[in-house]
């Protein structure tokens, strides 16, 4: 690696480190439901019908959440290559586009992850425990994590696809019964409180990834025995001194 040449910013995607990039646009949502009004039959007071802007916020949270999984796992590529020999032992055949390569020819000692990571699907935590399993033998999400952000995937499903109106597929997942005429113009109401209960869980997430991986990562090097470089050190300390959550009411 050109020392001279690779800034350790730019192993990161847009660079700067995942979890700055996610915390930005955390903020900027949170701050935008917090100053919303849920919308109440007959007037203040009444019965909670949902807030618009906080539905919105919550699709937006979805796609930040998986970005930053994205976006962490490819940085984690670029910083330390080897993860990549890793990663090919259990996933045998991976390609990638030759025009890609060529067009990145020059730098793919530092954004080879970035590359990789393009055709890998975060959509679920399923295949994002699978892949941080075969690059670094973590599994970001527990069996009672992996269920909530199941859940939280399914009413951002219903939100993006269906308006928020239940479908029979969503009712009986959710409410373990059969739909019935009574409740077919029922929607899943997004309130601040909602928003706010799922925005604190996936910030948690972020931050037990954020942790977990850099532990592992800087475990690997040593058992690896590997000498890495400034910018490589760099931009493993550029985790430790992001913001964290806890000011901003994450936790």
């Amino acid at each position: 690696m050109s020392e001279h040449k690779v800034h350790y910013s730019q192993f990161f995607v847009a660079a700067l480190p995942p979890q700055v990039i996610f915390l930005m646009h955390w903020a900027e949502l949170t701050t935008l439901v917090k100053a919303s009004k849920d919308l109440t039959l007959d007037g203040p007071g009444g019965e909670i019908i949902g807030n618009t802007t906080a539905e919105v916020c919550f699709i937006g949270l979805a796609a930040h959440f998986e970005a930053y999984c994205k976006n962490q796992f490819a940085s984690l590529a670029n910083i330390y290559p080897p993860l990549i020999e890793r990663l090919c032992e259990k996933r045998i055949g991976i390609m990638v586009s030759l025009h890609d390569v060529y067009r990145l020819s020059r730098k793919l000692n530092y954004q080879i992850g970035t590359l990789l990571a393009e055709d890998f699907d975060f959509g679920n935590a399923k295949t994002i425990n699978s892949l941080f399993k075969d690059l670094m033998g973590i599994t970001p999400f527990s069996k009672s994590e992996a269920k909530t952000y199941s859940e939280f995937l399914g009413d951002r499903n219903l939100l993006v696809h269906n308006a928020g109106i239940y479908t029979h597929k969503y009712f009986r997942q959710k409410f373990q019964k059969e739909f019935d005429d009574e409740l077919s113009a029922d929607s899943l109401y997004v309130d601040k409180t909602v928003y706010l209960h799922w925005s604190r869980f996936i910030a948690q997430i972020v931050l037990k990834i954020n942790r977990t991986c850099m532990k592992k990562l800087k475990a690997i090097i040593k058992n690896d025995g590997a000498v890495i470089s400034d910018s490589q050190s760099k931009a493993i300390e550029s985790y430790s001194r992001s913001p964290g959550f806890a000011s901003r009411g994450a936790t």
